[in-house]
């Protein structure tokens, strides 16, 4: 048939016969395929599984090869912020992450986290709860402007409905500190350049962003700006004592993390994760990326809408030098398309990033205080389900103090990742739905990755979050007035 359509037709004939011959193969080789399927009693192996497997392989060569030869440029660099003693011959002093009553490599105690020590100007509610958590060295904190005020409290809701105690929502000004005051809701603003007591509430002048446009993150400038204001209040935190869960406004948490963040109840495969100086989130939709084979997203662009740092000379290396690449670019006049964002991922990858040995992450579980750190490397090798832990290449300046002036400090900094998958971006949780294939319940989801956004407000979020029945702010009316299609 085939044959006589090219004979009849001419050119269009033997097209049309090309067409139909490819057509009757495809159709051939399917159904063989499925009989295949159906009629073998071995399972077929997926492409994934082939990679993960060699994967698998690959590294437990790398880590029986790294803990024969005892040596690397991660050697010892493990655990919080790496000091390094030139007079050591290269030996790492490590500095542990903040338990209260933990001592630095020098055998002095570190203070436990006092909300009296945190520079800035709180709300009663903010020290109340903070009185309220003493103990607690992890501070939830996300922060906003006056503009975002349903956002805020979507964002309040979904926190207090997991079980946080300890959290604070920063102001960027006055109009959303008022805002806080008036829903009880913790809130912080920073002071003055005059010096304004944080222990007063109303002393003194405040630092708040100032902006004609209702949605900082559509005006390059604007959203340049809230990002030295965030790291201000951020670096606040943590010189205070604390570890600080920072996230945006249009994230919503649907688990408590702290468990899942804390070296001593931390599963395995989050144990190293646990102990990092920073921990970061990712745009990436590409589940090989989110494995030890693909770097455990170091290689991929950070987010980020949720940063845990630990109040530690490494992650405030971190912080101090993302806020010198803001200013810096902010004194240029260069704001133009670039963001918070995107000095963060300079400032973290500019060092360069190295995965740990095998026993300097050792040495950092038994500092972190990891009951079983063993059996974390031993699952790290046969399985390599355990997210890695990064060490920087290169050190970063740390000033005790924050000032400029005086001699600085050169730490080495750790690093670890989130799962897209158990702390996801928009594309992961609506899109791809990965916490339903893993099976792997989310602790955060977090908008991006959507549009309908206008320099007055986000209503592309807004509505991802209505039609995952995520937005809890809406009043009654807006389901039973108006006109709308009921089903």
């Amino acid at each position: 048939a085939v044959g006589e359509m090219a004979a009849a037709g001419g050119w269009r004939g033997r097209v049309w016969a090309i067409v139909a011959t490819a057509v009757v193969v495809a159709v051939v080789i399917n159904l063989n395929a499925v009989h295949h399927v159906r009629q073998s009693d071995r399972p077929v192996k997926r492409w994934r599984d082939v990679v993960r497997e060699h994967g698998v392989r690959r590294a437990q060569e790398r880590w029986a090869q790294a803990e024969a030869a005892g040596t690397g440029p991660a050697a010892g660099h493990a655990g919080g912020a790496v000091a390094v003693d030139p007079g050591a011959s290269g030996h790492a002093a490590i500095i542990p992450s903040p338990t209260s009553g933990a001592a630095h490599p020098t055998g002095d105690p570190r203070p436990a986290a006092a909300p009296e020590r945190i520079n800035l100007r709180l709300n009663a509610r903010a020290r109340t709860v903070l009185e309220g958590s003493r103990g607690e060295t992890m501070l939830f904190v996300t922060f906003g402007g006056g503009s975002m005020a349903d956002f805020m409290r979507n964002c309040m809701h979904h926190v207090r409905n997991v079980g946080v105690r300890a959290y604070v929502l920063a102001a960027l000004d006055m109009k959303a500190f008022e805002f806080c005051e008036a829903h009880a809701f913790p809130s912080a603003l920073l002071p003055g350049a005059d010096g304004g007591s944080a222990a007063a509430e109303g002393a003194g002048k405040v630092q708040e962003l100032k902006s004609a446009w209702q949605y900082y993150r559509m005006n390059d400038k604007s959203f340049l700006e809230m990002g030295i204001l965030k790291n201000d209040l951020l670096v606040a935190f943590l010189r205070a004592g604390y570890d600080v869960l920072l996230s945006d406004l249009d994230v919503v948490w649907l688990q408590h993390p702290g468990p899942f963040l804390t070296p001593r109840t931390a599963p395995d495969r989050a144990a190293l994760m646990a102990v990092a100086d920073v921990v970061t989130a990712s745009d990436a939709v590409d589940v090989a990326t989110d494995t030890a084979e693909g770097g455990w997203l170091t290689r991929q662009e950070i987010n980020t809408g949720v940063l845990l740092f630990r109040a530690t000379k490494g992650a405030i290396s971190v912080v101090s030098d993302w806020r010198r690449r803001m200013q810096d670019a902010i004194d240029r006049k260069a704001w133009t398309n670039r963001n918070d964002q995107l000095f963060f991922n300079d400032a973290v990858k500019a060092p360069g990033l190295q995965e740990a040995t095998p026993a300097a992450a050792r040495e950092a579980l038994v500092r972190g205080g990891h009951p079983r750190p063993d059996a974390v490397l031993a699952a790290a090798r046969e399985t390599r389900a355990v997210r890695g832990l990064f060490v920087s290449s290169r050190p970063l300046p740390y000033r005790s103090d924050g000032a400029a002036p005086g001699p600085a400090e050169d730490v080495h900094f750790t690093l670890s990742t989130f799962s897209i998958t158990e702390f996801s971006n928009g594309h992961t949780h609506f899109i791809q739905r990965l916490h339903e294939a893993s099976r792997l319940a989310p602790f955060s989801v977090h908008t991006t990755h959507q549009f309908a956004d206008t320099h007055d407000y986000p209503l592309g979020k807004r509505q991802r979050l209505r039609e995952a029945k995520l937005w809890a702010v809406d009043e009654d009316a807006y389901y039973a007035e108006g006109s709308f299609l009921a089903l």
